[in-house]
């Protein structure tokens, strides 16, 4: 169950961003993450929570107790104020974004551009390619 209460760590002079979905920031949102928001350091959770961060259940019928340890971790980790981007399985980010939201951190998810190229093969199949261009941080709205 989620557990309410105050952040353990309240000294920082300037935010951070905190990142909790399932790869690395390109350079382009580090970059941005910078300049948009002032933020001078990243945080990331340790390997077992990004692990478990990237294996959500299909099949569980509810996630809370799963996801505890992710909640717990953010509550010693994050202040407020703090920029926390959130993005994997549907439900779990909208708990995370919900929590945060009660904590007083910024939430936000990347938006990009996507571009396809399609290559006629000479046996005449469609090979597609997909690349993903980060445009912009929005903010989720509580």
């Amino acid at each position: 169950m989620e557990k309410s209460g105050k952040f353990k760590n309240t000294k920082r002079a300037a935010p951070c961003f905190i990142i909790l979905m399932n790869h690395a920031p390109t350079v382009d949102q580090e970059r941005e993450a910078n300049a948009l928001t002032g933020c001078r350091k990243m945080i990331f959770p340790p390997a077992d929570l990004q692990r478990l961060w990237a294996a959500m259940p299909p099949e569980a019928a509810c996630i809370t107790g799963f996801i505890q340890p992710l909640l717990d971790w953010l509550r010693n980790t994050a202040e407020t104020g703090d920029y926390l981007l959130v993005q994997g399985d549907f439900g779990a980010t909208f708990f995370l974004v919900n929590f945060a939201l009660k904590l007083g951190l910024v939430p936000v998810y990347a938006t990009s551009r996507r571009e396809t190229v399609e290559t006629v093969l000479p046996d005449g199949s469609v090979r597609q390619e997909r690349v993903f261009r980060h445009v912009r941080f929005r903010k989720y709205s509580g």
